[in-house]
């Protein structure tokens, strides 16, 4: 009884449905903090959760284990650039690129984005990024910006040796990458905290979606598309697609990219035919370094970006 009102209050507080992550993961986690409290009981730890916010939140980052590294799935990051070569440049000659990485976790993510825009040519002034996570831990590791041999993985890692300083044991992010990000302490199933940034061209919540009960994705996808700018496109994992069978959005033309457009009106243009609908399979390895292999931004005198 004491396991399943924990559940509740994880479920209630963050939208986990622990059958994704394993109620014997849960409760290492409840366990590490009992230890931690010197409380020897559940029923004990389970009042005490109940009664402070700041132990709630405590299990909350022991529970959200963050496992990422620099251009994960980097075939979402080509098809990012894909799209904004075909699509948004069309729309937007001089725009201001407004983009969430959410949850960004320790900000692999969010600072893969960044450097993959800075290669391109797209100019720093020219687009933002704002990234989220509900453990103040991950954020505060993000804003360091710095990272061990396991956030790179991969063979092609060309952008390694552009875009950090090497130390013996670790590497820094340069200053002009951090820079690009924004980092917000919240919970995306909180409505307010999105919106109150948004809305947004480009939005990255990936692999996230898979662990929320069916009322919490309801409320995500619900705020996703209310964020999300009518031309916008939205990037989640590929084991979250299924999930956006009945959903407003509209599945983008990227095979490898689970990818999203907000409505499908707007998509049947001829603008989908620019660009194939697949990325062949022998281009899906090793490509973080060559994310970009045409400028998207034409430095010429009206600092148009290329179509």
């Amino acid at each position: 009884m004491v396991d399943f009102e924990i559940e509740a209050l994880l479920r209630n507080t963050i939208g986990l449905k622990i059958t994704s992550l394993g109620r014997a993961t849960l409760d290492r986690s409840v366990q590490k903090r009992m230890q931690a409290l010197t409380i020897a009981d559940k029923r004990s730890y389970l009042k005490k959760l109940k009664s402070s916010a700041l132990e709630l939140k405590e299990l909350i980052e022991d529970v959200v284990i963050p496992e990422t590294w620099f251009f994960r799935d980097h075939a979402a990051f080509i098809a990012m650039n894909r799209y904004l070569v075909s699509r948004w440049a069309q729309k937007h000659e001089n725009g201001f690129l407004k983009v969430l990485s959410a949850p960004c976790s320790t900000g692999e993510e969010p600072y893969s984005l960044a450097m993959s825009l800075l290669s391109s040519g797209w100019p720093a002034e020219k687009f933002v990024i704002h990234a989220v996570d509900i453990s103040s831990r991950a954020i505060a590791k993000a804003k360091e910006g710095i990272y061990a041999e396991h956030s790179f993985r991969g063979t092609d890692l060309a952008y390694k040796t552009q875009y950090f300083q090497k130390k013996p044991q670790y590497y820094i992010l340069n200053k002009n990458v951090r820079d690009k990000v924004h980092f917000h302490t919240g919970n995306v199933l909180h409505r307010a905290c999105l919106e109150g940034l948004g809305p947004f061209d480009i939005i990255f919540f990936r692999n996230i979606l898979i662990y929320f009960d069916t009322f919490a994705r309801q409320q995500a996808i619900a705020t996703l598309n209310k964020i999300l700018n009518d031309a916008g496109i939205l990037f989640v994992g590929h084991a979250e697609t299924s999930l956006f069978s009945n959903s407003p959005f509209t599945p983008a033309p990227f095979r490898h990219a689970s990818a999203f457009y907000k409505n499908a009106t707007q998509q049947l243009g001829a603008e989908n035919r620019k660009f194939p609908a697949a990325l062949p399979a022998s281009g899906q390895a090793d490509l973080a370094g060559k994310i970009l292999q045409a400028p998207l931004y034409s430095k010429n005198a009206n600092n148009r970006i290329k179509n």
